[in-house]
């Protein structure tokens, strides 16, 4: 029993405090009212903060580094695809357009919302990603896990080969 109490604690300490202070992890300029989570004016999507429990496609190196999705055929449908693929593993779409779209995962043992933010950038040939926790410091890696599965999803619902996990 006291270990299992110690574990949590120690969780607790991993996940919601650095050296002492409460961490947390924001979309760089939003605030956390899901209300007021905007599709991004600009043309990029935001950075992740220095903690590790974010991924972002265009941020080419470093630990939040991951590879964007292919476009496999018209940009338009292979939009609708990852749409499909989001709500498929356990995704809720909270807002999208022609380019952006926000939605949120509930993480599985507490609950927490995580947001995910894709770019669709037709002329590349991508789709960008940013899948990031919202309270914490650490995620265990949830959020590249849920990246990469949705990947694999979006790959088997594009016709595509799953027999490579990341693209490049």
């Amino acid at each position: 029993m006291r270990r299992m109490a110690a574990f949590f604690i120690l969780f607790a300490q991993l996940l919601f405090f650095d050296n002492g202070k409460a961490q947390i992890a924001r979309p760089q300029g939003q605030t956390m009212n899901t209300e007021e989570y905007k599709i991004p004016a600009a043309r990029h999507l935001d950075p992740c903060p220095d903690t590790p429990n974010c991924v972002n496609s265009e941020q080419r190196f470093g630990r939040a580094s991951i590879a964007p999705f292919q476009v496999h055929g018209p940009p338009a449908v292979s939009w609708h695809i990852l749409l499909r693929a989001i709500q498929e593993q356990g995704g809720q779409i909270e807002s999208v357009n022609d380019m952006f779209l926000h939605a949120t995962f509930r993480t599985g043992i507490f609950r927490f919302v995580d947001d995910l933010t894709c770019r669709l950038d037709p002329v590349s040939g991508v789709i960008h990603l940013r899948s990031s926790s919202r309270i914490g410091y650490f995620d265990f890696g949830t959020n590249r896990r849920r990246a990469e599965r949705i990947r694999r999803t979006y790959r088997t619902l594009s016709g595509v080969d799953n027999s490579g996990s990341s693209e490049q």
